[in-house]
C-alpha cells in the first residue's frame, strides 16, 4: 500500500523576469510512528540544566555542520573560548 503524501509549491525568489514568484513542488511523505516519535518534543519536566545541555547540544551541532557546509572558519577566540568554557563544563 502506497504511503500518503501531501504536495505543497514552495516560493523559492523571484523568477526569471524579475517580477513574478518562482515556486518549487515539494512532496511531503507522512511519516510513520516510528519516525513521528524522532521529532515528538522533549518532555517539558527536563529540569533547567538538561534543557541547557540540550540546547548546548543542538546549537553545537548546527555550528559544525553549518561550519562543515559553508566553509566558515570559526575565530580562534571562538575556539578558544568554547575550549575553555568545555573545560569547565567537564571538571
Amino acid at each position: 500500500m502506497a504511503k500518503k503524501s501531501k504536495t505543497i509549491e514552495v516560493c523559492v525568489g523571484v523568477g526569471v523576469n524579475q517580477l513574478t514568484p518562482e515556486y518549487v513542488t515539494v512532496e511531503i511523505p507522512q511519516l510513520t510512528k516510528k519516525q513521528l516519535a524522532e521529532f515528538e518534543l522533549y518532555d517539558t519536566a527536563m529540569s533547567k540544566d538538561e534543557a541547557k545541555d540540550k540546547l548546548i547540544e543542538v546549537l553545537m551541532s548546527q555550528v559544525v555542520d553549518l561550519s562543515m557546509m559553508s566553509k566558515i572558519e570559526l575565530g580562534d577566540d571562538v575556539i578558544a573560548e568554547i575550549g575553555k568554557l568545555k573545560t569547565i563544563i567537564n571538571e
